[in-house]
């Protein structure tokens, strides 16, 4: 029988993102998508949060810019679009330390 953590991490790892169809929780949506190694859908998610709301967490935003480095996914068009879309926000944010921002470019 698997454990709660477990469960939760195989959910995460599993399911299907689609963050147009809900108003809220994207930021522990993003969190936890990071936690097990699906950068890019969390950047799909900073990418939907952030024209929503007109805002995004910065520090997710490095943390998930990084880790796409590391994954083997192909990426479309879209993709993409949503990464450098995500990097011109990042570097406007006058809030991003400069050390994030080093890392980014």
């Amino acid at each position: 029988m698997r454990g709660q953590g477990e469960s939760a991490t195989h959910y995460w790892r599993e399911v299907a993102v689609n963050p147009y169809q809900t108003e809220s929780g994207l930021v522990h949506a993003i969190e936890k998508l990071l936690d097990v190694g699906r950068p890019h859908a969390a950047i799909d998610c900073l990418y939907c949060q952030r024209h929503k709301t007109k805002t995004f967490d910065a520090a997710q935003a490095a943390r998930a810019l990084l880790d796409v480095l590391w994954v083997k996914q192909v990426v479309g068009n879209l993709g993409q679009y949503y990464f450098i879309d995500l990097i011109t926000a990042f570097q406007k944010d006058e809030a991003v330390p400069e050390q994030d921002m080093a890392s980014i470019e």
